[in-house]
């Protein structure tokens, strides 16, 4: 997946005899399992042999991709189009993604190449058949799901690590995490919100959780410029541009971490006004970084949470 996986499990009484080797073994192949199937970056995987056929087509695919693409699509619809897994061939124009190109050979694609790269996001082309486990497109499009697998890949380990009978744990895949039960210290588990800024690992806003996921989507770390104009990673599937609002980071706490990655990059793509609205209407955890004066080298932050995120949060 192209970053670090860290885990922490609490060793108990009732699983005292736990191997960590066999954990770790099972974990490998858990994510293993994971990449086979989603990775863009793997020419043999699920998903890249998709993207190869030719359309009309249909593949007979996992249990884990259609489950990773229905949900997908129920975010693409619930968000307006905010969020939409065909949104790689986009990504990848922009310098991003699995066929990013150099610094020095990039251009600015013209208005026609978003119009064309636009036509090919249209998620009714896709289809699930879940009875024969297979996937289709009617139209040329490739999936990329980028934004949702890391936080999917986060919820089958924690699968993992429950059938071996650990009650309390960690798992941090690339900065998506899930946790459950409690720390080392016996406490509910303090997560951090990294605050923006040239300091790495600066802490914005102390989490407290015992269940569930948070997983944050920003603009900081990952642009390019170009001529001298800074381009967010973050493309609007809508328009087929980096997104140019001042919402530097979003962070979503749900259920599980593939909701909460899908809806942290929705929301990173609408920005904060729509993203308050929205939040507060569906009843999500959300806590919102905006930038209030970017033309400054170190610009300063503002915050906002929906009423669902209030009972996380350590004062």
């Amino acid at each position: 997946m192209g970053t670090y996986y860290r885990i922490t499990l609490i060793k108990s009484a009732e699983n005292s005899v736990l191997d960590l080797a066999v954990a770790k073994q099972q974990v490998d192949k858990t994510l293993q399992s994971i990449i086979d199937s989603m990775s863009t970056y793997k020419s043999d995987s699920e998903i890249t042999r998709f993207n190869q056929l030719t359309a009309p087509a249909c593949l007979v695919v996992s249990q884990d991709l259609l489950d990773v693409v229905a949900l997908a699509l129920e975010v693409s619809e619930a968000s307006g189009g905010a969020f939409n897994p065909l949104v790689g061939a986009l990504v990848n124009r922009w310098g991003f993604g699995s066929t990013s190109f150099k610094a020095s050979e990039f251009q600015l694609p013209t208005d026609q190449e978003i119009l064309g790269l636009l036509a090919a996001t249209d998620t009714s082309s896709l289809r699930l058949n879940t009875a024969e486990y297979s996937l289709c497109k009617s139209a040329e499009v490739a999936l990329d799901l980028s934004a949702i697998a890391k936080g999917y890949g986060v919820d089958k380990v924690a699968e993992t690590i429950e059938q071996l009978g650990v009650g309390d744990y960690l798992i941090d895949i690339g900065g998506e995490v899930r946790v459950k039960g409690l720390n080392p210290r016996g406490e509910v588990w303090k997560l951090a919100i990294e605050k923006p800024g040239l300091q790495l690992g600066s802490v914005q806003q102390l989490v407290n959780l015992d269940a569930g996921a948070i997983a944050t989507s920003g603009d900081y770390r990952n642009f390019i410029e170009h001529q001298g104009i800074r381009y967010s990673h973050t493309i609007d599937p809508r328009s087929g541009n980096p997104v140019r609002h001042n919402l530097a980071s979003v962070s979503v706490i749900a259920a599980n971490t593939a909701l909460a990655d899908a809806w942290a990059t929705a929301f990173s793509v609408m920005g904060a006004e729509q993203a308050q609205l929205m939040a507060q209407n569906m009843s999500l955890a959300v806590y919102l970084l905006k930038r209030e004066n970017s033309a400054q080298q170190e610009p300063s932050y503002s915050t906002w949470h929906s009423a669902a995120f209030s009972q996380y949060m350590q004062q």
